[in-house]
């Protein structure tokens, strides 16, 4: 099983430890640090998945332009194929009021679907906006 390394520990890792917020997480089997905890569980489940062939392509953080003046971007955190159909999946604990409008205008701009996932007593659950 994958080795939880919290930020503090860090700081042999990376070239600027400074940076590192309380929340990040490093994953082991990803070898990269994730935005949380759960995003870092979802990520490893989601390589587990694709090292056993149940999905293909899974993409860390794939990034989109929503608007060039101002500046705007919306940043998945996952994205894989599976069954045929892309999937894009963000992991929120808590959906802020930023997050709500850049994932539903991603899904309007882009024409993709969002799935939000969170884990719910152990298991994994999803529901789009």
């Amino acid at each position: 099983m994958t080795e939880w390394v919290e930020a503090k520990d860090l700081k042999g890792l990376l070239k600027n430890p400074q940076k590192i917020p309380h929340n990040k997480t490093w994953s082991e089997l990803c070898q990269r640090i994730f935005d949380s905890k759960l995003e870092a569980e979802r990520g490893e489940y989601l390589r587990m998945m694709e090292m056993a062939g149940e999905i293909k392509r899974l993409v860390y953080q794939p990034k989109w332009t929503l608007s060039q003046k101002p500046k705007l971007t919306y940043a998945a955190d996952f994205f894989y194929c599976q069954g045929g159909r892309g999937i894009f999946e963000d992991c929120k604990g808590y959906l802020t009021r930023d997050s709500r409008t850049r994932i539903l205008w991603a899904q309007a701009k882009l024409e993709i679907q969002v799935r939000l996932v969170t884990r719910v007593k152990g298991e994994w659950q999803w529901r789009t906006l």
